[in-house]
């Protein structure tokens, strides 16, 4: 049964704003009581807290199975570029902002969290694409895992990119292509448009 909430409420976040889902709202698209729905989360708070960690756990074990069956660093890049769109085309577009406003120990605990995990494992993964000759020699990966943790909440500020005048997976397209490209070395450059064919929808 928890399994099965915490699928209901991340199945009601594509369609509504994390504000207008309420508990009685789950639990009547549940079928259940709200007693049973608080038998299994003390509020909406930790409800929230696990469906945000099982969202990010899962995007990030499906970038690691890619991973290993890509060519190499590049072309996993450039997966994990299309994921973040579809992820993004999924669910609200505010998403990540509305829990830091309303929610900012989630966002502290959880999101900011795997952040950091990420911009750690980015460094490492830009330095693998120097050795495999994908990425230029003379790239700074601690600069640039930098850069690209602070462009995701960047990107993810509604107050600098309005949903009402940009497409946010237009936005992450042009930021994330741009970085990566910047990234590439001759050989890299030439991999690049083909992986963009058989990878960015």
């Amino acid at each position: 049964m928890r399994e099965r909430i915490i699928q209901e409420f991340e199945s009601m976040l594509k369609v509504h704003s994390v504000r207008t889902v309420t508990m009685d709202m789950l639990a009547s698209q549940l079928g259940i009581s709200k007693k049973t729905l608080y038998e299994h989360f003390a509020d909406k708070d930790q409800l929230l807290e696990e469906t945000i960690n099982s969202m990010i756990l899962r995007k990030h074990a499906a970038y690691q199975q890619m991973a290993h069956s890509c060519d190499n660093v590049l072309e996993a890049m450039i997966y994990w570029m299309n994921q973040g769109m579809k992820w993004i085309r999924d669910y609200q577009s505010n998403l990540v902002s509305e829990i830091k406003k309303y929610h900012p120990e989630i966002y502290e605990r959880v999101i900011l969290a795997h952040f950091l995990d990420d911009k750690n494992n980015l460094k490492k993964t830009i330095l693998k694409g120097v050795e495999q000759g994908v990425f230029r020699p003379d790239v700074n990966a601690d600069i640039l895992s930098i850069q690209l943790h602070a462009t995701f909440f960047l990107i993810s500020r509604a107050d600098l990119f309005s949903p009402d005048q940009f497409l946010c997976t237009e936005v992450i397209r042009e930021i994330l292509y741009n970085y990566i490209r910047g990234l590439c070395s001759d050989t890299g450059l030439r991999l690049l448009p083909g992986y963009i064919k058989e990878h960015l929808e």
